[in-house]
C-alpha cells in the first residue's frame, strides 16, 4: 500500500505520493497547481517536507528586493518551484540532505555492529564497564561469576534480543545485581543493547517482592554474607552479637489473597485449612544480628507466637547459628532481658545465670567455641569497650589530666553500680572493701548534675533546678560534700606527712620550742629539712654609696659594734662591683633604727628598702556621666593603686590634650590632676565613641592612665569593631622602638590624574541594580576595588634617586643602641662613677662601629642602583663634580 501526505495551504494542496514503487524522485507539477512528490519513504517525507519545508501560497505577494540564497528546503516558496532552474535547485537540495541523512545512519548502523562485535562475551562486557563507567574491581569480579559458561552464553543471546522476549533468570539476575553495585553501569549496558534490559522500575518491582512470611529470612543471610566477604577482602573477620526480644502485636486475621495471616506461625508455611483451628497470635519473637566491629544490625527471624516455651526459644536460637555459621559470622554473644522464660531457656542451653554457680556461656552448636572472660584492657585493644563507656582514655587518664569528660564518665552512677554488682552479686576478690570509692563515685556524679542543671521540670533528687523547695536540700549535700571532700584531702596529706623507717617527722607545739629545736639541730650538725617563721624572716636592707672595694666584714663588723645582729652582708655585682650591699638583719625591735644611720666607716651613705619588682598593675575603670568627679576623687582612686600602673576604661572626660573636639568639666579635672602627678594619658588616633543620635557627634572617651618606666614604648589602635556604640582600643607595650609603617596612600605625587580618570571612564559600569542591601553592598564593594586598581595603575613607579630618599629608615638595632647609650650618658653624669664612664664609653664605640658599618652598606646600595638608562649615573657624577677644591695660593 502507497502512502499519500497532504499539506493545506490557502490556496494550493501538497501531495507526497509513496503509491507508486520508483527509485528515484520525480518532481512535476499537475494541472491542479498541486506539488506531488513520488518515491520518497514516510521518514523523508515527514522530514523533509511536514517539518522543515515552509511555502509562502500566496502568489500575488510582493517579492523582496534583496538576493536570495537556497541553501535549505525551508529556502524555497512557491515562486521558486515555477522556473525548472529554481526546480533543479530544489531537487538538489532535497537530494543532498537525503545524502546525509542516509550516510548518520549507515555511521549510526556500523558504530552498533562494531559495539556488538567486540561485547561478544560477558567478561568483555565487564572490563568495557570497567573502563567506561568507573566499576569496582571486586564488583567486576562478582558480576563476571554470576553463572555458569552456559548461562553466561544465554545472557548474551538475551541481550542482543531488543524486544519481544521474556526475561530469563539469569538475565534478572544479571540486572538486579548489576543495578545494586553501579546505576551508572546499568544505564550505560541498557543503552548499548538497545534497552534489552528493564527499566529501572522493573528493578524496584523486583527488589519489592522480598519474602517476608515468619521463619528465617533469607535475604538477611545472604547480606550478612556479602558483608563477611567483604570483610575477608579487606583482611577482617566479622564479628556479631545476636540480641531476641518479644513484641507485643494486635490479635487480628486477615486475607492476602493467597493466605490467611495472623495465626501463630513458626515459619513453616502452613494451608489456610490447617489454620483454621490454630489461636491468634499476640506476641512477635523477633531475632536480630547486632554487628560489633562494624556498625549495622539487621533482622534475621520472626515468629508468630501466643506464649512460647523454653525449649521452643532454645532451638530456634540453635537454628538460627546453625544457619548463620554458613555465612561466616561469628557470633560472640547472646542478648536478652531478665525474663523468667528467658533464664529457663540458657538452662536449656546449658548455661547458668545463678550468682552462687555462674557459667554465664554455652558450646555453639557447630563449632563448641564459648564466650571467653576478657579483661577490661583486652576489650579495648580489640575495639569493643564496656557498657559504662571506659575505654583506653579513661584506664590512662594521665595523659589527658585535664579533660572534664573523663572524669564525669568515670565518676558516674554507672560506674558505681557496676562496681557494687560486682563486689555484692558477683563476690569478686579484687572489688571486695570497694564502698568508699562507690561513694565517691556517686557523691561525684550528684556534684557533677547540681552543677549542670537546666530542666526545671526535672524527676531526678540533684537534677532539679534550685528553687525555694529544692534549696534547703541541696545546700545541706553542698555543704556536706565540701566537708567529706576537706576531710579526704586532709587524710591524704596526714598519711602522706607520717614518720617512717626513713625518717622522722617533729611538730612542734609554739615557735620558742621550733627555734630550740632547729638551733640544737645545727649545733648538732644533723641533715633536716624545716620551713622557716614569718617572724624569723631576717629584715633586708641596702646602703648605697659605700665604694665597691669596701669588705663586707667590716661593714658587718661595724654594724654589730653599733648593736645590731647581722646575719650575713652580700655585695651586688653585675659584670663589675657596684656601690649596693644587701645586709640581712635580725628581726629585733633595735633593727628598724638603721634607716636613721646616717655615715658608717666615714662614708656618708644611704639605707633604704630593696626595691620590689616593677609589676605593671593593669585596671578598667568607667566613671558614668551622671556623678560629679572631682581632684579628691581621683587623689583617693589612685592612691589604692601603687608602684607602676595602666589603667583603660570610659572616663567620661574630654579634653583637646587627648584629642577630643571640645572640653567638658571632668576632662579639665582630669587634665589638672594628671599634670600636678606626672602621669600620661594615651588616647587613640580617631574616635571611640559612636552615639546612635544624629545630634551627637563621636569622640574620644575611652583613654589610658599610664605610671609606667620611661625605658618602655607605647602604641594605640582603633579597632572599628562596631559591636556596640563603643569601639575597642587596643594598646601596645614594648621595650623597643616601635618601627614607623607609612599609612597607605591612594594617590601620589606621581599619580597621572588623567589616566586614572580614563581607566574609571573605560570599567564603570552604571547599568547596575540597586534593589535590596546584597545590591547596594556589592556595588558598593565594586566601586571601591575599581577606584583603587585604576589608582594603582594610574601611579607609575619612581625610578629616580634622590639623594634624599635614597636611605631607608635607620633599623631598630640602631634606634636600641641610640637609647642605651643615652641612658648610661645620662647615668653617668649622675653618678660620676668611673665604671659608668667605661660603660659609656664602650657603648659610644659600639654605636660608632655600627653606624660607619650601615653607612658603608647604603653607600655600596645606591653605587650599584645607578644606571646610564635611566640618567640616575650621570646626575650623580654632575653632583660629586659640582664640589671642587681650592687650588693652593703659588
Amino acid at each position: 500500500m502507497g502512502v499519500r501526505y497532504y499539506l493545506h495551504s490557502s490556496s494550493n494542496e501538497y501531495v507526497c505520493d509513496q503509491s507508486r514503487p520508483c527509485t528515484s524522485i520525480e518532481q512535476y507539477l499537475d494541472t491542479n497547481d498541486t506539488l506531488v512528490i513520488s518515491g520518497m519513504s514516510n521518514d523523508v517525507c515527514d522530514s523533509t517536507l511536514v517539518e522543515k519545508t515552509v511555502i509562502n501560497a500566496d502568489k500575488n505577494e510582493t517579492h523582496n528586493n534583496r538576493r536570495k540564497y537556497y541553501r535549505y528546503i525551508g529556502d524555497f516558496s512557491e515562486e521558486d518551484l515555477e522556473t525548472p532552474r529554481r526546480r533543479k535547485l530544489f531537487w538538489n537540495t532535497h537530494t543532498k540532505m537525503l545524502d546525509e541523512k542516509n550516510q548518520k545512519i549507515r555511521l549510526l548502523e556500523q558504530k552498533n555492529r562494531r559495539l556488538e562485535s567486540k561485547i561478544s562475551s560477558l567478561n568483555t562486557l565487564v572490563d568495557e564497564l570497567k573502563k567506561e563507567c568507573q566499576l569496582n574491581a571486586s564488583y567486576s569480579h562478582i558480576l563476571k561469576n554470576i553463572g555458569t559458561e552456559e548461562e553466561k552464553q544465554l545472557l548474551m543471546r538475551q541481550l542482543q534480543i531488543s524486544t519481544g522476549k521474556s526475561i530469563c533468570p539469569i538475565l534478572r539476575k544479571f540486572a538486579m545485581t548489576l543495578h545494586f553495585y553501579s546505576p551508572s553501569a546499568y544505564s550505560y549496558v541498557r543503552t548499548i543493547f538497545s534497552k534489552a534490559l528493564p527499566d529501572v522500575s522493573t528493578i524496584r518491582k523486583w527488589y519489592s517482592k522480598l519474602d517476608g512470611l515468619p521463619g528465617m529470612t533469607k535475604e538477611s543471610f545472604q547480606a550478612i554474607s556479602l558483608k563477611v566477604k567483604e570483610m575477608k577482602v579487606n583482611g577482617k573477620q566479622l564479628y556479631g552479637c545476636l540480641v531476641m526480644d518479644e513484641m507485643s502485636i494486635k490479635q487480628h486475621v486477615h486475607w492476602t489473597g493467597i493466605r490467611h495471616q495472623g495465626y501463630i506461625d513458626f515459619g513453616l508455611g502452613g494451608k489456610t485449612k490447617e489454620m483454621d483451628n490454630l489461636p491468634y497470635a499476640k506476641d512477635a519473637f523477633v531475632i536480630m544480628v547486632v554487628d560489633i566491629n562494624t556498625s549495622w544490625k539487621v533482622p534475621i527471624a520472626y515468629y508468630l507466637i501466643n506464649g512460647i516455651s523454653a525449649e521452643e526459644k532454645a532451638n530456634i536460637i540453635l537454628n538460627c547459628l546453625q544457619e548463620l555459621d554458613t555465612t561466616g559470622v561469628i557470633i560472640k554473644t547472646l542478648t536478652f532481658d531478665g525474663a523468667a522464660n528467658n533464664l529457663s531457656m540458657a538452662s536449656e542451653l546449658e548455661a547458668n545465670l545463678q550468682y552462687s554457680e555462674l557459667k554465664p556461656y554455652f558450646l555453639h552448636p557447630n563449632t563448641n567455641d564459648k564466650k571467653l572472660p576478657w579483661r577490661l584492657e583486652d576489650i579495648n585493644e580489640s575495639g569493643l569497650h564496656s557498657a559504662t563507656k571506659l575505654r583506653n582514655r579513661h584506664i590512662y587518664y594521665f595523659r589527658e589530666k585535664m579533660k572534664v569528660k573523663l572524669a564525669v564518665q568515670t565518676f558516674s552512677t554507672s560506674v558505681a553500680n557496676a562496681i557494687l554488682f560486682c563486689m555484692n552479686d558477683l563476690k569478686l576478690d579484687n572489688f571486695q572493701g570497694a564502698d568508699a570509692t562507690i561513694e565517691f563515685c556517686l557523691r561525684i556524679n550528684k556534684i557533677f548534675d547540681i552543677l549542670n542543671t537546666r530542666n526545671f521540670l526535672s524527676k531526678g533528687t540533684y537534677n532539679k533546678s534550685i528553687n525555694k523547695r529544692t534549696k534547703t536540700e541541696i545546700v545541706h549535700y553542698i555543704e556536706e560534700s565540701i566537708d567529706y571532700l576537706a576531710g579526704g584531702f586532709n587524710a591524704m596529706k596526714n598519711q602522706q606527712n607520717v614518720s617512717t623507717v626513713d625518717h622522722l617527722k617533729v611538730q612542734t607545739s609554739n615557735p620558742e620550742a621550733y627555734r630550740t629545736l632547729v638551733h640544737y639541730l645545727r649545733n648538732e650538725k644533723a641533715e633536716f629539712h624545716t620551713f622557716q617563721l614569718k617572724e624569723d624572716k631576717p629584715m633586708r636592707i641596702v646602703i648605697r654609696n659605700l665604694h665597691p672595694s669596701t669588705s663586707t666584714e667590716m661593714i658587718k663588723n661595724e654594724l654589730e659594734h653599733r648593736l645590731y645582729e647581722v646575719r650575713q652582708v652580700t655585695q651586688v655585682i653585675s659584670k663589675i662591683p657596684l656601690p649596693l650591699f644587701f645586709v640581712d638583719l635580725e628581726p629585733t625591735d633595735h633593727s628598724k633604727e638603721i634607716f636613721k644611720l646616717e655615715s658608717i666607716l666615714r662614708t656618708k651613705i644611704k639605707i633604704e628598702e630593696p626595691h620590689k619588682p616593677k609589676i605593671i598593675s593593669q585596671c578598667a575603670l568607667y566613671s558614668p556621666p551622671r556623678h560629679n568627679i572631682s581632684n579628691a576623687t581621683f587623689t583617693d582612686y589612685f592612691n589604692t593603686i601603687k608602684n607602676n600602673f595602666i589603667i583603660v576604661g570610659d572616663y567620661n572626660a574630654k579634653h583637646n590634650a587627648w584629642g577630643c573636639r571640645t572640653n567638658n568639666p571632668r576632662g579639665i579635672v582630669l587634665y589638672n590632676f594628671v599634670n600636678a602627678n606626672n602621669f600620661n594619658v594615651l588616647a587613640p588616633p580617631g574616635p571611640t565613641y559612636w552615639p546612635s543620635s544624629p545630634a551627637k557627634k563621636p569622640d574620644i572617651l575611652d583613654i589610658f592612665e599610664t605610671k609606667i618606666p620611661s625605658n618602655l614604648h607605647c602604641l594605640t589602635k582603633n579597632i572599628l569593631e562596631l559591636n556596640s556604640d563603643h569601639s575597642s582600643v587596643i594598646l601596645n607595650v614594648s621595650a623597643t622602638v616601635f618601627a614607623r609603617v607609612e599609612p597607605p596612600r591612594l594617590f601620589s605625587p606621581l599619580t597621572d590624574r588623567l589616566e586614572f580618570q580614563n581607566i574609571i571612564n573605560q570599567r564603570i559600569d552604571l547599568k547596575i541594580k540597586l534593589k535590596s542591601n546584597y545590591d547596594i553592598d556589592e556595588a558598593v564593594n565594586n566601586l571601591t576595588m575599581l577606584i583603587q586598581s585604576a589608582a594603582w595603575e594610574a601611579t607609575k613607579p619612581n625610578k629616580t634617586h634622590d639623594s634624599k630618599n635614597n636611605y631607608p629608615i635607620v633599623s631598630d638595632q640602631i634606634r636600641c643602641l641610640i637609647v642605651e647609650k643615652r641612658r648610661a650618658r645620662a647615668k653617668y653624669q649622675v653618678t660620676r662613677l668611673p665604671s659608668h664612664k667605661t660603660a659609656d664609653n664602650k657603648l659610644a664605640n659600639l654605636l660608632k662601629k655600627v653606624l660607619a658599618k650601615y653607612k658603608s652598606y647604603e653607600f655600596e646600595q645606591k653605587l650599584h642602583s645607578l644606571s646610564v638608562i635611566d640618567g640616575s649615573l650621570w646626575r650623580e657624577t654632575k653632583r660629586l663634580l659640582k664640589y671642587k677644591t681650592a687650588s693652593p695660593h703659588c
